[in-house]
């Protein structure tokens, strides 16, 4: 079994070759052309570091290897498995974080609590038919608690914002019910225009924008299938397709919630800027002109959507405004809404002087939260409550340590 898929040709004989040669060198490698050639090809097409793209290989070897036995970390340090030395191995440890997140590796739990590893199907599928980069996860059953949120589990949080943003949260919710869903679909589908409903969210950053898409989903009683682009953006990028790959995941979780009895679920995709920004005419470089594919790609998409779209985006160039029912725009919060956030978060704090500190700092949601964080340790540690000086501090230091730019309306 040493020369488990060593024969096969592509991508799987990368794989191998960096296993092997670990595996002689008892994981501590020797650096030949070989090796760096796999290890730079397998980087590329996992969009992985050198770490990731190492424990990786073992994990997948091991894990095929042994008749697709989930693989406990450990498992890799044994003689049975690669004679390796464990003491290096375990600087690795960190990076399966890493790859879970990025779905190269899915985590099982025994009932002692002990974490173990396998490689999801879509994942080995991709590898032996060297397909494009892994860029979004295909739909598995087993991904639901990971990848998609019921909409009892949807945590409701006080948020505050401008009268104008409420009446739209409140329409749209109504709208997304059930019923009133399914009614406007077949008024669409009369029309022969796409039976989706899709919204865009913009404006500044860090303006609860995804709370705001999560809290129409919570009233409508729908779940929430959310991905946030930024993430794999670089990924996008290079496989402008893969956008299809996502909305073809959210479609087959459409289907999985019709039959266990469930309303179609919200699909809530952040970092749309990537591809709702300003449109290019005449591309003049190699960014620019994958934007235009990534852009023509969405709008392809849309034509036959018939699910529920809430896309996030900063950056929104208003020519996509024929892909979106309506449109919400979250501005700087108001010094009204400053006050309240403030009070909120520090509850003894009298009007006075929390709009003190509202005037002064001007801090953001995310900065106040810091601030009272500090606060409600010292209540802890110090047994009282810190003074308005004290206080003052914490703020002329979190000005100091946090980006200038404008805050949002979450308030916890």
């Amino acid at each position: 079994m040493d020369n488990f898929i060593s024969g096969l040709d592509g991508i799987l004989r990368h794989v191998s070759i960096l296993y092997n040669i670990l595996r002689r060198s008892c994981f501590r490698p020797y650096r030949t052309k070989e090796f760096d050639r796999s290890l730079k090809i397998l980087k590329s097409y996992l969009d992985t570091d050198d770490s990731e793209t190492v424990i990786f290989c073992c994990i997948f070897y091991v894990f095929f290897k042994g008749g697709e036995n989930p693989v406990s970390y450990y498992d890799l340090s044994s003689p049975e498995f690669m004679n390796c030395n464990p003491l290096y191995l375990l600087r690795y440890r960190d990076d399966l974080t890493s790859l879970s997140e990025k779905k190269l590796l899915k985590r099982v739990e025994s009932e002692n609590g002990e974490s173990f590893y396998i490689v999801p199907e879509y994942v080995s599928r991709a590898l032996v038919g060297n397909q494009p980069k892994i860029v979004f996860p295909q739909f598995d059953e087993d991904d639901d608690d990971e990848l998609l949120i019921p909409f009892e589990k949807i945590q409701e949080r006080t948020i505050f914002f401008s009268e104008e943003i409420e009446d739209g949260i409140k329409k749209y919710s109504e709208l997304l019910k059930h019923e009133s869903f399914a009614t406007k679909q077949d008024e669409l589908k009369k029309k022969s225009l796409p039976s989706g409903i899709s919204f865009v969210f913009t404006g500044e950053r860090k303006t609860a924008k995804k709370q705001a898409a999560f809290t129409i989903a919570k009233k409508a009683g729908r779940s929430v299938f959310s991905f946030n682009l930024k993430t794999v953006s670089g990924q996008l990028m290079e496989n402008p397709d893969s956008i299809k790959a996502l909305f073809l995941t959210y479609k087959k979780f459409c289907d999985k919630e019709k039959l266990e009895g469930r309303h179609k679920p919200v699909f809530v995709l952040e970092g749309a800027s990537i591809f709702l920004q300003k449109r290019y005419s005449k591309p003049d470089s190699g960014l620019e002109t994958v934007l235009q594919i990534v852009q023509d790609n969405f709008e392809e998409i849309m034509e036959n959507f018939s699910g529920i779209l809430i896309a996030i985006c900063d950056a929104y160039d208003d020519s996509f405004d024929n892909n979106f029912y309506g449109k919400i725009f979250f501005p700087e919060p108001n010094d009204e809404s400053k006050l309240k956030i403030w009070q909120n978060k520090i509850d003894w704090l009298d009007e006075t002087t929390a709009s003190n500190f509202s005037d002064k700092f001007s801090l953001s949601s995310e900065e106040i939260s810091n601030v009272a964080r500090r606060i409600q340790i010292d209540e802890v540690l110090e047994g009282k409550r810190p003074s308005a000086a004290v206080i003052e501090e914490y703020c002329r230091k979190e000005r100091m340590h946090m980006q200038k730019y404008s805050g949002g309306f979450l308030a916890k």
